[in-house]
């Protein structure tokens, strides 16, 4: 009588638990990216052996008693729990992995956000007319890898260490004039060199040149919690860790001018430079965690979010000279600030096999409290004690695509 009802509420139910639904473990649960998990899927997630059933079964229902408090045997054999009662467990305890090894490799491209527009040079005839500046020396994608090695601890932990790190972000810009009508927008006021001004070393100039390089170095060593179930139920799993990072942020930043030809290292006396670098090294704790969905057994999605607090040790060389090397300023300063680092992982796996898979997602990295090369800048480039002073305000994004592989062994 009530057959048709019960085949569409299994049906139901298991499109809702896929891979988990009564006991039919599918599931490969080596995580896909950043956070191993459980790594013997059918082992940890298989359901108890269901009760015996009662004496009655088959038998119409006691007197009194309506058949839907009664537990009833569901198409593939096995007990439903009767109405008002709790659901069978759908995961086991934990068991002892035999994998111990985790490997990770992976390639990355992203693009960084930049500081404000900086105009440096301009047509000394139409001074409404910019010719140089730093939108000219903005990098796009660049290429880079990441690796991590692991090792478990016990049943539930794993120790990791990871690096990744991206090709240096390295992009010139260059105007020429013959007729020497380039001159800066930039004010140096006293600063001279050999008894020159530095402004007229950069005004009715033939050639102005400017570089901006970026490069990035991360390393973190953490320990992570296998995944386990949101409920039992469910194929949604979480995992999180705890752990240390470093990371490393160098920016240097190259405006120059050539006063008697319109290419650079044919004059070097007749040539200056504005050179400003600065290096951001971010030492502290961090911590996240990693939510996976698993629609299929052998498809799962995930978002893994990273917080941590930095201690960011900033050291800065800010140079004007001359191609020959006679100096109008050298100045170096070092500042420790505090700084913070947040991480977005998400994304999509497929388990080729319980011990292997593959990732891919997209990444954004949100850096706060870091020196850029642009802030070092006073509006009047004469007052040392402002350069002095390193501007630490700044902010970082990286953001972009990573791929890879998961091996476990």
């Amino acid at each position: 009588m009530h057959a048709l009802p019960r085949t569409l509420l299994l049906a139901c139910w298991s499109l809702l638990l896929p891979g988990v639904a009564w006991g039919q473990s599918g599931l490969y649960l080596n995580s896909p990216y950043g956070a191993p998990a459980a790594l013997e899927a059918p082992s940890t997630l298989q359901m108890p052996t269901p009760p015996a059933m009662p004496a009655h079964y088959g038998t119409p229902a006691p007197e009194g008693v309506t058949e839907s408090v009664v537990p009833q045997q569901n198409l593939a054999g096995e007990m439903e729990p009767a109405l008002g009662e709790e659901p069978l467990e759908c995961i086991g305890s934990c068991v002892p992995q035999t994998n111990r090894w985790w490997f990770q490799a992976g390639g990355l491209v992203m693009a960084r956000d930049y500081n404000d527009d900086v105009w440096l040079s301009y047509d000394a005839l139409d001074p409404t007319v910019g010719l140089l500046g730093t939108p000219q020396i903005e990098d796009d994608y660049q290429g880079g890898v990441e690796a991590t090695f692991g090792y478990r601890l016990g049943c539930n932990w794993w120790l990791m260490a990871t690096y990744w790190t991206l090709e240096p972000m390295n992009v010139t810009a260059l105007v020429q004039d013959p007729a020497g009508q380039i001159n800066t927008a930039l004010d140096f006021r006293t600063l001279s060199i050999g008894g020159t001004p530095v402004n007229d070393w950069y005004d009715n100039a033939l050639a102005h040149k400017a570089n901006l390089r970026s490069e990035f170095h991360n390393v973190e060593l953490n320990l992570f919690h296998d995944s386990f179930q949101v409920h039992p139920c469910w194929p949604v799993y979480m995992n999180y860790l705890v752990g240390a990072r470093w990371f490393r942020f160098d920016e240097d930043f190259l405006y120059a001018s050539a006063d008697t030809s319109t290419t650079f290292g044919t004059d070097p006396a007749n040539e200056v430079y504005l050179d400003i670098d600065v290096s951001n090294n971010l030492v502290g704790a961090q911590f996240g965690c990693m939510l996976q969905y698993y629609p299929t057994g052998r498809w799962s999605l995930f978002v893994a979010p990273r917080l941590g607090l930095y201690s960011n040790h900033i050291t800065m060389k800010y140079r004007i000279y001359s191609g020959d090397g006679q100096y109008a300023m050298d100045i170096r300063s070092n500042k420790g600030d505090f700084a913070t680092l947040a991480q977005l992982d998400v994304g999509t796996a497929y388990h080729v096999t319980p011990s292997l898979n593959l990732y891919l997602g997209y990444r954004l990295v949100s850096v706060s409290g870091v020196a850029l090369t642009t802030d070092q800048m006073p509006r009047l480039l004469d007052d040392m004690k402002g350069i002095q002073q390193v501007d630490a305000n700044g902010h970082l994004f990286l953001h972009g695509a990573f791929a890879g592989l998961v091996w476990t062994f």
